[in-house]
């Protein structure tokens, strides 16, 4: 814990003492960095939901119940189409 104190610390420190970069950020930058946020959000709620369904089913195992899997909805849905 003190390890990533000195490193907030020191991270602080850095960015309150540097002086302007009068830097340009062209649209391509941006647009990277919009897709990257997407990207983690999407990432961040993909694993999520892995690992909800892991702990899910885990819990059901433990309890005796068994989990409904998704096939079974898209069986029905295809079910209900024909």
């Amino acid at each position: 814990m003190k390890f990533l104190n000195t490193i907030f610390y020191s991270l602080i420190i850095t960015f309150c003492l540097t002086k302007n970069a009068y830097a340009y950020l062209d649209p391509g930058a941006i647009t990277a960095f919009i897709q990257l946020l997407v990207a983690g959000v999407a990432g961040a709620l993909f694993t999520i939901k892995y690992w909800w369904n892991n702990f899910k089913n885990f819990v059901f195992k433990i309890i005796g119940k068994k989990a409904k899997d998704d096939s079974d909805n898209k069986k029905d849905i295809n079910k209900k189409i024909d």
